[in-house]
This record gives structure tokens, C-alpha cells and sequence, in this order.
């Protein structure tokens, strides 16, 4: 008995860090593609001001 309950510990500690990794991933993700639409709309701003 005391076996499975190490084993499913263990388990569940992978799948919290196996779903804090997917988190950081995501925000990363998140992260990049604020600042790439950020980075487009000032370029077009600059772009129709010049104009």
C-alpha cells in the first residue's frame, strides 16, 4: 500500500510541472504575439503619419 501512494505522489508532481512548463509556454506564446501586433500598429501609425 504504501508503494502506490509514493507512486501517485509522484505522479501528481509530474503533472504539476508538466502543466506549470504548458503555463509558461503559453504566456510566453501570449507575450510574443502582443508585441509583434504592437510592433504592426506602430509601424502602420508611422507609416500614415508620414504620409
Amino acid at each position: 500500500m504504501g508503494r502506490r501512494k509514493k507512486e501517485e505522489g509522484r505522479r501528481k508532481k509530474e503533472e504539476g510541472r508538466r502543466k506549470k512548463e504548458e503555463g509558461r509556454r503559453k504566456n510566453a506564446n501570449l507575450d510574443y504575439v502582443i508585441a509583434r501586433n504592437e510592433a504592426i500598429s506602430l509601424t502602420l501609425g508611422l507609416l500614415r503619419s508620414s504620409q
